[in-house]
């Protein structure tokens, strides 16, 4: 092969343009390489010395891919040849071995003018390629054997193939199905015959214990919750017994009262009065009884319906309890007073009882409402129960003002009218026909006090 070089020490065509990849030099490892230079006029000299190297990394010290030092010098053609360069190198084949294409290499061809290494000129620095072979003596074809190598079905098999496991309590006898004592495991594949069990591993049992007793506390709990749902549900139903039967006695005693009040009115003034404060109680509680309605709509989702109920309960008892005490005073009250005026006439003992058992309607009918309206707010059921003790207060005070029209109109029809008066010091006067005079006194508690006839 013969290659042209420039001044500039590269390898151009007959045209002087450089060369493309597939023209420049290429050496094969194991090949005998020869080539031959063509230089510029008058750069070759017949005294001259040349040497010619091959690399691939230019690397100082780690040898070269291939080297001559013998040339053919052809002064009067300004050509220098090279005749069978080695080139079964190591290092040349650990840069093409295994390569399928060809590897760029660097070659460099050195001028010693007159033969003195210390006159020394670079004429060529340039690329070129190298290429491993295919064959070289004695090389070996290998035949696979087919079981000396898994397919991809097979590796495919063996990585669907599942695990198994063994478990251990100590890490040494080892049995198939675990139990509640096992802390150690290990593990093979058993799509591979030569597999062979895995180091034993420890495992936390304690966690997974953890996990059992956390399930069973939780089942526990929800019992427990069943049960005292089941409890306040009982709570509930007694106490809304309770709360009916407390419910009946005040009505009970309303009614008592009412009957007292109609069988002792004596006064068409007191009566009239009594009337309108009746029928402002009535309105009260009314309103209260309103108030007290919304407020158990709005309680009506309580969580502690059932302890409320039981409360509620409780004070309606202690209401109904309440009513009974204030009627069996207003009764010791009456015989007090009926024994104190004995010797007085008829009327007059009727129109005090009829006072005393009107005033004490009124009140016990504000105090009911005033209680029922407190208690709503604070609890659900309370409120409901205060509600309809409110109802039955507002019907009590109704009745009661029908009863003292009655009272009214029969004293209207009597012919022995009596004068009622207030004097100056807030005592209360009674006259029958400007004749007949008693004093009554009125206590803090608003009580009639016999003073004087």
């Amino acid at each position: 092969m013969s290659f042209k070089v420039n001044d500039k020490g590269v390898f151009v065509s007959d045209a002087g343009v450089a060369l493309r990849d597939k023209d420049l030099p290429m050496l094969r490892w194991g090949d005998g390489f020869s080539i031959t230079f063509v230089l510029p006029a008058g750069v070759v000299s017949a005294d001259d010395s040349f040497c010619l190297a091959v690399d691939v990394d230019r690397f100082l010290g780690n040898g070269l891919c291939a080297l001559s030092e013998t040339a053919t010098i052809d002064a009067a053609n300004n050509t220098v040849s090279f005749e069978g360069i080695a080139t079964n190198t190591q290092k040349f084949l650990n840069a093409v071995n295994g390569k399928a294409g060809c590897v760029e290499g660097q070659m460099q061809l050195v001028r010693y003018v007159g033969g003195d290494i210390a006159e020394r000129q670079t004429l060529l620095d340039d690329r070129c390629m190298l290429k491993g072979l295919v064959y070289v003596n004695g090389a070996t074809v290998y035949i696979l054997d087919p079981n000396a190598a898994y397919t991809k079905e097979q590796v495919d098999a063996i990585f669907a193939t599942a695990v198994v496991f063994q478990f251990s309590e100590d890490g040494e006898e080892w049995h198939d199905e675990q139990t509640d004592a096992d802390v150690f495991l290990r593990f093979k594949n058993p799509a591979v015959e030569t597999a062979v069990w895995s180091d034993s591993i420890r495992f936390q049992r304690s966690d997974i214990v953890l996990l059992v007793e956390r399930a069973e506390t939780a089942a526990t709990k929800a019992e427990t919750a069943q049960g005292k749902a089941e409890t306040a549900q009982g709570k509930a139903e007694a106490a809304r017994d309770a709360a009916v039967t407390a419910k009946n006695a005040a009505a009970a005693a309303n009614t008592s009262a009412t009957q007292k009040a109609v069988e002792t009115a004596g006064n068409a003034a007191l009566a009239v009065s009594a009337k309108n404060a009746a029928a402002n109680s009535a309105a009260t509680a009314n309103q209260k009884a309103t108030i007290a309605t919304n407020a158990a709509n709005a309680a009506t989702g309580s969580a502690v319906a059932a302890d409320a109920a039981k409360t509620a309960a409780q004070n309606a008892t202690s209401a109904a309890n309440g009513a009974v005490a204030t009627v069996n005073g207003a009764k010791t009250q009456v015989t007090a007073d009926k024994n104190a005026v004995a010797e007085m006439k008829g009327e007059v003992q009727t129109m005090k009882q009829a006072v005393v058992e009107a005033e004490t309607i009124a009140v016990n009918a504000k105090n009911a409402a005033v209680t029922a309206a407190s208690t709503a707010t604070q609890k659900a059921t309370q409120a409901t129960n205060a509600a309809n003790a409110a109802a039955n207060s507002q019907a009590a005070a109704s009745q009661a003002a029908n009863n003292a029209q009655i009272a009214y109109e029969y004293i209207s029809n009597n012919t022995q009218m009596l004068d009622i008066t207030v004097n100056a010091d807030d005592e209360l006067i009674l006259s029958q026909y400007g004749t007949t005079t008693i004093t009554f006194d009125i206590s803090e508690d608003g009580d009639l006090l016999f003073e004087t006839i």
